[in-house]
C-alpha cells in the first residue's frame, strides 16, 4: 500500500505516477500560484484529491506534492519551517496544536511536524504570523485500526482516553530526524467512501475528532482492519500533509506551458538507446 493508493491512484511505481502528472500538469482547469521560486500547478480531478505540482521559475516541472481536500480544522502555532535540501519548493513546518496562549506556542497540546503542499506559497507568512487554521490530510501508512465505540471501551480503555495523537516530535529520544507522521486515534464524525475519478478506485474518507481539533484520514480499503463506522474508532499511523487556510493569497495566474524534466531525461535516454542500436 502507498499514500497514492489511500487516495484511490493504482500506480505500479513512481515513474508511471510522475508520466501520469505530465499529462494533466498543464490541463486549462488547473490553478496556478506564483511563488519565490517558482509556480504551483493544482490539479484537482474531484473527490477530494489534489496534486500540488511544482515548477521552477524555468517553467521545468520539477516535483509533485499530494494532499486531500478534506473538512478537518486544526489550529497551530508554527514554531519553524523545514524546506527540502533538494527543491525550496517543497518543505515541511514544526507547530504546537491547538495553542492555549497565541503568544505562547508552548502551550499547545503537542508539537508535530507536518509535510506541506503548498510550503514555498506560504513559509514566509506563517513565519510573520504563525497562529494558523490548518486542514490535515493523514494517510495511512500500513494498517487502519477499526472498533464499533462499545467494542473499544470493551478493552478496558475510558472514553476519555479515545483521543490519541502521538508525532514524531514527541520521541525526545528518537536517534533520527523527526518525520512528518503520527500515531492516530480518534472518534469518527463523519464517513464517507470516495472513487478515484481517473483510477475507478475507491478509499475510504473520515473527519476525525482527535486532541485539540479534527483531521481527515484516508485510506486504502485494503488496509482497514476491524469495523469502520461513523461513531467508531479509528487508529493508525499516518503521514501527515497540511494545507494552511489561512493568512495567504488564493488568486490564481496564467503561465505558459510547463515543461517535464522527468520527460525529456527519459527522451534523452531513449535517444541514447537508440543511437547504440543504430551504431555500426
Amino acid at each position: 500500500m502507498s499514500h497514492l493508493s489511500d487516495i484511490g491512484f493504482g500506480f505500479q511505481g513512481p515513474g508511471d505516477f510522475y508520466a501520469f502528472v505530465e499529462t494533466v500538469v498543464n490541463e486549462t482547469t488547473n490553478r496556478v500560484y506564483p511563488t519565490a521560486n517558482g509556480f504551483y500547478v493544482v490539479w484537482t480531478p474531484g473527490a477530494g484529491v489534489d496534486l500540488w505540482i511544482q515548477a521552477g521559475k524555468n517553467l521545468q516541472l520539477t516535483g509533485v506534492g499530494l494532499h486531500f481536500t478534506g473538512e478537518g480544522r486544526l489550529r497551530v502555532h508554527v514554531t519553524q519551517s523545514s524546506p527540502s535540501d533538494i527543491d525550496p519548493m517543497h518543505g515541511c513546518l514544526y507547530a504546537w496544536a491547538n495553542p492555549q496562549d497565541e503568544d505562547n506556542p508552548y502551550s499547545g497540546d503537542y508539537p508535530l511536524m507536518v509535510a506541506t503542499p503548498n510550503f514555498d506559497f506560504v513559509e514566509n507568512a506563517v513565519l510573520e504570523h504563525p497562529v494558523v487554521d490548518c486542514q490535515i490530510a493523514a494517510f495511512v501508512e500500513e494498517e487502519l485500526r477499526c472498533w464499533t465505540l462499545p467494542t473499544f471501551l470493551s478493552t478496558g480503555q475510558a472514553e476519555e482516553d479515545i483521543a490519541l495523537f502521538q508525532s514524531d516530535c514527541q520521541d525526545a529520544d528518537a536517534a533520527e530526524e523527526p518525520t512528518p507522521h503520527a500515531q492516530v486515534r480518534g472518534t469518527v464524525l463523519k464517513l464517507e467512501t470516495r472513487v478515484n475519478e481517473v483510477s475507478g478506485n475507491e478509499f475510504y474518507w473520515a473527519v476525525v475528532q482527535t486532541v485539540g481539533g479534527t483531521i481527515d484520514i484516508v485510506a486504502d480499503p485494503a488496509v482497514v482492519v476491524g469495523t469502520l463506522v461513523e461513531g467508531g474508532i479509528v487508529e493508525a499511523r499516518c503521514w501527515l500533509s497540511a494545507l494552511v487556510l489561512t493568512g495567504v493569497p488564493v488568486e490564481s495566474v496564467p503561465i505558459a506551458p510547463v515543461e517535464s524534466a522527468f520527460r525529456n531525461k527519459r527522451l534523452a535516454r531513449a535517444r541514447n538507446r537508440s543511437n547504440k542500436v543504430q551504431e555500426p
